[in-house]
């Protein structure tokens, strides 16, 4: 399931998974290349339409988050290697 997605896709769901609900900026920040935010929010809107990534607001604006817990994304992404 997660090994789908483009590599750019897929490094944004292992941040949200590695630390938990971010913004636009926060997931700006924690690519190791830049990205506009706009890029990213595009990027988070097909992860949504997806399935891959909710949106909640806050009171610092829209919190992104996996899904899936990372238990059953791990065994989803484990039964698709074998």
């Amino acid at each position: 399931m997660l090994s789908q997605l483009p590599p750019r896709e897929r490094q944004i769901v292992d941040l949200l998974y590695e630390g938990g609900s971010r913004t636009v900026s926060d997931i700006c920040d924690a690519l190791p290349d830049r990205l506009t935010g706009s890029a990213v929010r595009a990027m988070l809107k097909r992860l949504e339409d997806k399935g891959f990534v909710r949106r909640d607001e806050s009171e610092r604006g829209f919190l992104f988050s996996p899904t899936l817990p990372d238990s059953q994304a791990r065994r989803t992404a484990l039964s698709q290697v074998v």
